[in-house]
C-alpha cells in the first residue's frame, strides 16, 4: 500500500515496522528540539518587536527635538523682533524730540537775539551819540587851546630870529603843519574808533541777515530730512513685515513638510514590519500545522497529549503575538494622531500668535506714523508761521537797509493802524519788535529830513556874513552825519537835497577860504557823496581844506598829487588829513633832500660820543666808514629836477647802482633794494621821489653793526635809538626787519603798542615786504612771508598775512606784546619747553618806554579748569532756582578740595555781576551770542570775567560756567631776553632812572638819532 506522506509531491513504499519504529523514536527524540527552535524563532520576534518599538521611542524623541528647536528658533525670532521693533521705536522717538528741542532752541535763540541785538543797537546809539557830542566839545577846546599856543610861540620865534626872517618864517610855517598833524594824530585814534564801530554795525547787519537765511535754510532741510527719514521708515518697517511673514510661513510649512514626511516614513515602516512577522507567523503556523499532523498520522495515540498541548501553546502563542502586535499597532496608530494633532495645534497656534503679533505691530506702526504725523504737523505749522514771517519782514527790513525814506513809508502802511495776525504765532514778538524799530527808524529819518529842508530853507538865500553861513553849513553837516548813523540815504531818499547842500558847502568854501581851488570842490563832494563817514565831522572838512587851501598857481605839484589822493575811490574821507599830512611832509623833505650834508650828518652823530656807551661808538665809528662822504645813495645834482620823470628814473636807477670801488662788496648790500623798492611804492601811491635820508642810512648801518656783532658778557644785548616824531622811524622799522630776514636768516618780531599804528604800519610796508624772497640752506628761493596779529573778531578771511597769535614760521610778524607773551606761554606748556627757537628771532620794538617801563613787568596766566568748570555751572543753576542753602551746603561738602572755594567764589561773583552795567562793562556780540568785557571803551573777547561768566549765565546767554585758575606768572623780562638781539625805537627813552633800568635788566645801550633839519645846509639850525 502507498501513503501521501504530508508535504510530500510523492509516494513512497511502506517501510518495514523497524523502520517506522525507528523514524518514530527519532521523530520523538528531535521533538523538544523543534519546539526549541520554535520558541527561538518566537524570541527573535519579540526582539525585532523591541528593537522596532526603541526606534519608534528615538524617532519620538527626535521629533520632541526638532519642535524643541522650532520653538527655541521662534522664540529667538520673536525676541529679535521685538527688540528691532523697540529699538526703531526709541530711535524714531528720539529723533522726534532732538529735532523739535533743537527747532525750539533755535527758535528761543533766534527770538533772544533779535530782542537783546535791539536793545543793545539802541543803547549803542544813545551812548554814541552822547559820546560823539562829549568828544566834539573837547575837540573844540582842545583846538582853541593848541591855536593859543601856536600863536605865543610864533610871537616868540619870531622875535628870537629877527635877523633870520626869510628863514624864520619857512620854520613857522614847518611848525604850523607839525602841529595840524599832531592834532590829525591824536583824533586818529577816535577816527579808528568810530570806523570799528560802523564796520561792527555793518557787520552786525550782515551776520543777522546771513541767520535768518541760515535758519530758513536749515528748517527747510530739517523739514525734506524728516519726510525722508518717515517715508525710509515706513518702507523698511513694510518691507520687513513681509519678510518676517514669509520667513514665519516657510518655516512654518517645512516643518509641516517635514512632520508629515517622518511620520508617513515612520508608518511605511512599522506597517512593513508588521505585514512581515505576519507572513512569518503563517508560514512558521502552515509549517507548523504539517509537522503536527505527520506526527499526529504517526503518533495518534501515544503522542495526541503532546499535539494538543503543541497546538495550544501554539495558539496561545499566536494569539498573544497578534494581541501585542494589535496593541502596539493601534499605541502607534494613536502617538501617530496625538502628534499630528499636537503639530497642528502648535502651528495652529504659532499662526495665531504671529497673526496677533502682526496685528499689534499694525497698531504700533500705526500709533507711531499717528505720532509722527502729528508732529510733522505740528513743525509744518511751526515752520509756516516762520516762512510767513520771513515773506513778510524782508520788504520792510530792505527799506530799513536801503535808506530809503519814501520806500519805508510805502511799507509801513502796510503795518499800519491793523494788530498782528495770527498767522505769525509764536514769532509775533519778534515782528512786533522789527516794525516797532522800522518807525523808530522812520521817525528818526523825518527828523534827519525836517532840519536839512529846515537849513536849506534858511540860506536860501545866502547869509552876508561867513559865521553865519558856516553855522548852517555845521548844521547841515550834522544832518548827513545823523543820516548815515541811522542808517538814512540822502541821495535815494531826495537827490536834489545833495545838489542843494554841495551848493551851500560850496558857497562856504569859497568864501571862507583865501584860495578856492578844485581840490576843496572835489573834496566837499566827495565828503556828500560819501555813505559812511565814520568819526570825520565838519571841523575835519574844515582843516582838510584848509590843508590845500593854496593858489593853484604856485602849488601845482602839490595840488594836482592831492587832487588825484582825493578822487581816488580807495581813499575815505577819514583818511584826508593823515595823506594830505603825509604828502605835504613829502614834499618839505623833497625840498630839502640837495641840501643833505653826509659830512654834516656824521658830525652830528658825534657829537654825542662822550655820553655814549663804548661798543655804540664802535657802531657809529663803523658806520661812518662803511658809508663815508662821497659813497652816498644817491648823488643830487644842483640842476636836476626831482619832479621830471627822466631825472627821477635817473636817481630810482642811481639808487640800485652799487658805490663800490675797485672791486669791493657794497657796504649798504641789501639796504640799496630795501630803498629802491620802497621809494617805487610810494611812487606808484603818491608819484613823488621818497629818498633815505642820511640820518635813516646811518642808523640802519649802526644798527646792522650791533646785529652782527659777537654776543658776549659785556656787549649790549639791546640797542635803542631816540628819534623824533616823523624822522622816519617806521620805515627804519621795516628796513632793518627785511634785512635781518633777507642778509641774516633769522625771523623778526615787530612789536607796536597801538593797534591802530600796529595795522597801519603793516598794511604801509606790506608792499615793501611783498618784493622780497628768502634763501636759506642753499634751498631754493621763497617768498618773504609777513604776517600781522588781529583779534580774532577782525580776522580777515579773504587774507592770508593776518591771525589771532604769533605764527612761528612766519618771516616778520607785526603784534603786540601780548602776542609775544603768548608765543612764549605756547612753548613753556609745549613738551621740552625748547626755546632754542629764540636765538634765530630778533625783537624790534616801537616806543620802548610804553613796553618796559610803563607797563607791569609780570602778567599772570590763566586757563580753563573742566572740572571746576562743571562745579561752577552746578552752584549756578542752583543760585539761578534762587540759591537753596542745602543745595549750596551739600555743594560744599563734596569730596573735591576746591569745592568750599568754588561755592564761596561763584556766590560773591553772581551778586557782582547782576550789578553790571552794559555799555560799561560789558556789551552784547553778536557774532558770540554773548555778553563781552569792555576795556578801555573797547569790547575784549579775551577778557575773562566770572563776574561776567555769571551774567551770561543770568540772562541765559549760556548755560555752562567757564572757570579758570591762574597757572603760572610770566615775567616780560624774562621773555624778551631770550631774543638774539634786541632794538628799540621810540620818540623818548625816559628820565636817567629809567635809562639804568633798561641797562640793568636788558643790557640796553643808547643813542640819539639826529633830527633831519640839522643834517641839511643852509636850514635855521646852521
Amino acid at each position: 500500500t502507498r501513503r501521501l506522506l504530508p508535504g510530500a509531491s510523492f509516494f513512497r513504499p511502506r517501510r518495514s515496522p523497524a523502520g517506522r519504529l525507528r523514524r518514530r523514536m527519532a521523530f520523538v527524540e528531535g521533538g523538544p528540539t523543534k519546539m526549541k527552535k520554535a520558541e527561538n524563532t518566537l524570541t527573535t520576534m519579540v526582539r525585532a518587536l523591541q528593537e522596532n518599538m526603541a526606534s519608534l521611542e528615538r524617532m519620538e524623541e527626535e521629533r520632541v527635538q526638532l519642535l524643541q528647536q522650532h520653538q527655541q528658533e521662534k522664540a529667538r525670532m520673536r525676541e529679535s523682533y521685538e527688540e528691532q521693533k523697540e529699538r526703531l521705536r526709541e530711535e524714531l522717538e528720539l529723533q522726534f524730540e532732538e529735532e523739535k528741542a533743537e527747532l525750539a532752541a533755535k527758535m528761543e535763540e533766534v527770538k533772544a537775539e533779535v530782542v537783546k541785538e535791539m536793545t543793545t543797537i539802541q543803547a549803542e546809539m544813545d551812548q554814541k551819540r552822547a559820546n560823539e557830542m562829549l568828544e566834539m566839545m573837547a575837540t573844540i577846546a582842545e583846538h582853541k587851546e593848541q591855536s593859543l599856543r601856536v600863536g605865543a610861540e610864533k610871537e616868540e620865534v619870531s622875535k628870537d630870529l629877527a635877523e633870520f626872517r626869510e628863514y624864520c618864517e619857512r620854520v613857522m610855517e614847518e611848525e604850523k603843519q607839525e602841529m595840524k598833524r599832531k592834532i590829525a594824530e591824536s583824533q586818529a585814534e577816535a577816527e579808528k574808533a568810530a570806523a570799528e564801530v560802523g564796520a561792527i554795525r555793518q557787520e552786525m547787519a550782515n551776520v543777522r541777515s546771513k541767520a535768518h537765511r541760515q535758519v530758513c535754510e536749515e528748517r527747510a532741510d530739517m523739514t525734506r530730512t524728516l519726510e525722508e527719514e518717515r517715508e525710509r521708515f515706513t518702507a523698511e518697517l513694510t518691507a520687513e513685515r513681509e519678510s518676517m511673514k514669509k520667513e514665519a510661513q516657510e518655516a512654518i510649512k517645512k516643518l509641516k513638510a517635514a512632520a508629515e514626511t517622518n511620520l508617513a516614513r515612520e508608518k511605511a515602516q512599522m506597517t512593513k514590519v508588521v505585514e512581515d512577522t505576519k507572513a512569518e507567523t503563517t508560514q512558521l503556523e502552515a509549517k507548523m500545522n504539517k509537522e503536527m499532523a505527520d506526527m499526529k498520522a504517526d503518533f495518534e495515540q501515544t503522542l495526541e497529549k503532546e499535539t494538543k498541548r503543541s497546538e495550544a501553546e501554539v495558539g496561545r502563542l499566536r494569539a498573544d503575538c497578534d494581541r501585542r502586535l494589535e496593541e502596539q499597532q493601534s499605541q502607534l496608530q494613536a502617538e501617530i494622531e496625538t502628534a499630528k494633532a499636537e503639530a497642528d495645534r502648535r502651528v495652529a497656534e504659532a499662526e495665531q500668535q504671529l497673526e496677533a503679533e502682526r496685528l499689534e505691530m499694525q497698531r504700533q506702526v500705526q500709533e507711531v506714523k499717528e505720532d509722527c504725523d502729528r508732529r510733522l504737523a505740528e513743525e509744518k505749522d511751526y515752520s509756516d508761521r516762520v516762512r510767513h514771517v520771513l515773506r513778510e519782514l524782508p520788504p520792510l527790513q530792505a527799506a530799513m537797509e536801503s535808506g530809503d525814506i519814501r520806500a519805508l513809508e510805502e511799507e509801513l502802511r502796510k503795518w499800519k493802524g491793523e494788530a498782528l495776525p495770527d498767522t505769525f504765532g509764536e514769532c509775533v514778538g519778534v515782528v512786533d519788535a522789527v516794525v516797532r524799530f522800522a518807525l523808530e527808524r522812520l521817525n528818526s529819518w523825518r527828523a534827519v529830513e525836517l532840519t536839512v529842508r529846515d537849513v536849506l530853507k534858511q540860506v536860501e538865500h545866502l547869509p552876508r556874513t561867513v559865521g553865519a553861513l558856516m553855522e548852517h553849513c555845521h548844521r547841515l553837516f550834522r544832518a548827513i552825519k545823523d543820516a548815515q548813523l541811522t542808517g538814512m540815504d540822502l541821495s535815494r531818499s531826495d537827490p536834489q537835497t545833495i545838489e542843494q547842500i554841495c551848493r551851500v558847502l560850496h558857497a562856504w568854501q569859497e568864501r571862507a577860504m583865501s584860495h578856492s581851488n578844485t581840490v576843496q570842490m572835489a573834496i566837499v563832494r566827495k565828503v556828500v557823496a560819501w555813505p559812511n563817514l565814520g568819526p570825520f565831522d565838519f571841523t575835519d572838512l574844515d582843516i582838510c581844506l584848509r590843508l590845500v587851501d593854496r593858489e593853484e598857481s604856485g602849488s601845482q605839484v602839490f595840488l594836482s598829487r592831492a587832487l588825484a589822493l582825493v578822487e581816488d575811490p580807495a581813499t575815505a574821507p577819514k583818511d584826508f588829513r593823515a595823506q594830505l599830512s603825509h604828502l605835504e611832509t613829502m614834499l618839505f623833505f623833497l625840498k630839502y633832500t640837495k641840501s643833505e650834508d653826509l659830512e654834516l650828518t656824521h658830525r652830528e652823530f658825534r657829537k654825542q660820543v662822550a655820553t655814549l656807551d663804548p661798543a655804540i661808538v664802535g657802531y657809529l665809528a663803523w658806520a661812518e666808514r662803511m658809508y663815508p662822504p662821497g659813497a652816498e645813495v644817491v648823488r643830487l645834482k644842483n640842476d636836476s629836477s626831482l619832479m621830471e620823470r627822466q631825472d627821477v628814473s635817473a636817481v630810482l636807477e642811481q639808487i640800485r647802482t652799487t658805490g663800490s670801488k675797485n672791486g669791493a662788496p657794497d657796504a649798504l648790500g641789501v639796504f640799496r633794494e630795501i630803498f629802491y623798492q620802497w621809494a617805487m611804492a610810494m611812487r606808484n601811491k603818491f608819484d613823488l621821489l621818497v629818498l633815505p635820508h642820511h640820518t635813516q642810512v646811518v642808523t640802519l648801518m649802526a644798527f646792522r653793526s650791533f646785529l652782527e656783532s659777537r654776543q658776549s658778557g659785556i656787549a649790549p644785548h639791546a640797542l635803542i635809538a631816540q628819534v623824533g616824531t616823523g624822522e622816519g622811524k617806521s620805515m627804519i622799522i621795516a628796513a632793518l626787519a627785511v634785512y635781518v630776514v633777507v642778509a641774516m636768516g633769522k625771523k623778526v618780531h615787530v612789536v607796536v603798542d597801538d593797534e591802530t599804528l600796529l595795522e597801519r604800519d603793516f598794511w604801509t610796508f606790506k608792499r615793501l615786504f611783498d618784493k622780497f624772497s628768502v634763501t636759506k640752506n642753499g634751498q631754493g628761493a621763497r617768498p618773504l612771508s609777513a604776517m600781522l596779529c588781529v583779534p580774532e573778531e577782525r580776522l580777515k578771511h579773504d587774507s592770508r598775512c593776518t591771525a589771532s597769535r604769533v605764527d612761528p614760521d612766519a618771516d616778520i610778524c607785526y603784534c603786540e606784546a601780548k602776542h609775544v607773551q603768548s608765543f612764549y606761554a605756547s612753548i613753556a606748556r609745549g613738551e621740552g619747553s625748547d626755546f632754542a627757537s629764540y636765538s634765530e628771532r630778533v625783537l624790534i620794538l616801537d616806543e620802548v618806554d610804553a613796553f618796559v617801563i610803563d607797563e607791569e613787568p609780570n602778567e599772570a596766566f590763566v586757563y580753563p579748569n573742566k572740572e571746576l568748570s562743571e562745579m561752577a555751572s552746578c552752584v549756578a543753576r542752583v543760585l539761578d532756582a534762587g540759591g537753596n542753602q542745602e543745595e549750596l551746603q551739600k555743594l560744599r561738602n563734596k569730596d573735591h578740595p576746591a569745592a568750599a572755594r568754588v561755592v564761596r567764589e561763584m556766590s560773591k561773583e553772581w551778586e557782582r555781576g547782576k550789578k553790571l552795567a552794559v555799555g560799561e562793562d560789558f556789551v552784547y556780540a553778536k557774532e558770540a551770542g554773548r555778553y563781552w568785557s569792555v576795556h578801555a571803551g573797547r569790547a575784549n573777547p579775551k577778557a575773562w570775567s566770572l563776574a561776567l561768566e555769571c551774567r551770561n549765565f543770568q540772562d541765559k546767554l549760556t548755560q555752562e560756567i567757564l572757570f579758570q585758575e591762574r597757572l603760572f606768572v610770566m615775567s616780560r623780562p624774562r621773555v624778551f631776553r631770550k631774543y638774539h638781539k634786541i632794538i628799540g625805537l621810540s620818540g623818548s627813552i625816559g628820565s636817567d632812572a629809567e635809562r639804568v633800568f633798561l641797562k640793568e635788566t636788558y643790557r640796553a645801550a643808547f643813542f640819539e638819532v639826529p633830527p633831519f633839519l640839522k643834517t641839511c645846509r643852509g636850514s635855521p639850525f646852521h
